[in-house]
């Protein structure tokens, strides 16, 4: 190969292996900002949201107890009725934003199991609506028969009407909420699910982050030992090229002026320098005739 044909091959090949660490680099640098994106924007995003609906699904079933524990008691009740109907109306709120997904932080099949939880969470508001109103009612135990006051005998006990049965107040109303609470576990075990599924997600984008990264190092560190190996190869050939047909001129140069001058020299060996050798061939061949000239002339008498 010619001088000029390794200054070229050497230097397409840089340029080549250049190219390729640039094309490497961009494709790994998107499939890293896809990574990322899909770990922080869509992943932890959506993770975050499904941890506040669970903490939001669990303050409901909180007040609701509340409630029940303040069933027959007027300003308990007005109390955690306001708690639990704000939450509730926040929850359902959210839950509508989070089932539109204008920030498309949520696939397909989360979408359709959040219609699922707002069903649950529409029959179990309804459900404990309904309870509501049978304790302000004061409906929810069955109404006490009160007998006729038989007329007063001299001398016999009077008996006081029996009192409402609070505890049974209670433990009934909680007893009536059971298909709605049962209803509402959708929600709080699906949130909880898919947020333990996202947080998953983002982990394993995390650990796909760092192999990307690693693969950039790797092909980084690949191209720069190539291209050193490719530089430390230029800078021993193309010195050696040059080198070599020089000493071979200067020995046939040497040979000629010591009167060598039947041994020919080749030409095609450099392109470079192959009208130097054929200046140096031409020259050989003068010399040459020159000195038969001589001779003949020397040994001729005349």
């Amino acid at each position: 190969m010619s001088i000029t044909g390794k200054i070229r091959f050497g230097l397409g090949l840089l340029l080549a292996f250049i190219i390729l660490q640039f094309v490497i680099g961009q494709v790994l640098d998107r499939n890293t900002q896809a990574e990322v994106n899909t770990a922080v924007t869509k992943n932890f995003a959506a993770a975050d949201k499904f941890a506040q609906i669970s903490v939001k699904g669990q303050q409901i079933r909180r007040y609701e107890k509340e409630f029940f524990i303040y069933v027959n008691d007027e300003a308990g009740r007005a109390k955690y009725r306001k708690e639990w109907t704000g939450t509730f109306d926040a929850l359902n709120s959210d839950l509508t934003a989070m089932q539109a997904n204008k920030d498309g932080v949520f696939s397909s099949a989360d979408v359709s199991a959040m219609g699922d939880w707002a069903t649950a969470l529409a029959f179990y508001g309804k459900e404990f609506t309904g309870i509501m109103a049978k304790a302000d009612s004061a409906t929810i135990l069955p109404p006490v028969v009160v007998e006729e006051p038989k007329p007063a005998v001299k001398g016999a006990v009077v008996v006081p009407p029996p009192a409402p049965n609070l505890a049974a107040a209670t433990k009934l109303a909680n007893d009536m909420i059971g298909p709605g609470k049962d209803k509402f576990r959708t929600l709080l075990d699906g949130a909880e699910k898919l947020r333990k599924a996202k947080a998953a997600d983002s982990a394993a984008n995390v650990t796909q982050i760092s192999k990307l990264f690693s693969t950039a190092t790797l092909v980084s560190i690949g191209v720069f030992v190539l291209a050193l190996l490719l530089a430390a190869y230029l800078m021993m050939s193309i010195p050696a090229a040059v080198k070599k047909p020089i000493a071979e001129f200067v020995a046939a140069a040497d040979k000629m002026s010591k009167g060598d001058v039947k041994t020919s020299i080749d030409i095609e060996t450099v392109p470079e320098f192959s009208v130097l050798g054929a200046a140096l061939e031409r020259l050989r061949v003068a010399q040459s005739g020159l000195l038969d000239r001589l001779r003949a002339k020397a040994a001729s008498p005349f």
